[in-house]
């Protein structure tokens, strides 16, 4: 009797491919848990936006200017590394001082930073200081030291407080 060997045969075609996932049902259940997780990822960037925004508005409002505390008003131009810089330095300085005046900001390349600077005759790289009274007490100009501004800023507090007592 012959030995017979027996021959391997080959997968057919559809034994070779991977098997193609079912299309999955509609789940309710699925769909929320998706929108669920999407709105936690979006929640933080816009909350975020939010505060910026808020904060930015409080920072750009003038009308504190003439309530009877002084105001220290920077001009500034987001594009400008020179007004950042004082930004930085004015910030600095009225951390380190005992009472600092109320610090706000326009931006010049907005209306209100543009009336406000034409107003006031100044350009951005700029503070302006306000007396309780609303009376423009001083001009600084230029990108000014932390130490400059902590001795502009506590002049202005120390003026108010004088002019109060009277």
């Amino acid at each position: 009797m012959a030995k017979r060997r027996s021959k391997r045969q080959k997968p057919t075609a559809s034994a070779r491919k991977p098997h193609a996932r079912a299309p999955r049902r509609f789940s309710p259940r699925r769909l929320v848990r998706g929108v669920l997780i999407a709105l936690a990822i979006l929640a933080v960037p816009v909350t975020w936006l939010i505060l910026e925004e808020r904060q930015a508005r409080a920072l750009a409002d003038l009308s504190v200017v003439g309530n009877g505390e002084p105001v220290a008003v920077q001009v500034f131009d987001q594009g400008c590394p020179d007004c950042r810089r004082l930004r930085d330095n004015a910030e600095q300085a009225l951390a380190n001082i005992e009472r600092p005046p109320a610090w706000r900001m326009v931006n010049i390349n907005s209306s209100q930073g543009r009336r406000f600077a034409g107003e006031q005759m100044v350009d951005h790289v700029t503070i302006v200081l306000f007396d309780g009274r609303g009376e423009r007490t001083d001009v600084i100009r230029g990108v000014a030291s932390v130490s400059e501004l902590e001795t502009a800023f506590s002049d202005l507090g120390r003026n108010a407080r004088a002019r109060r007592e009277r």
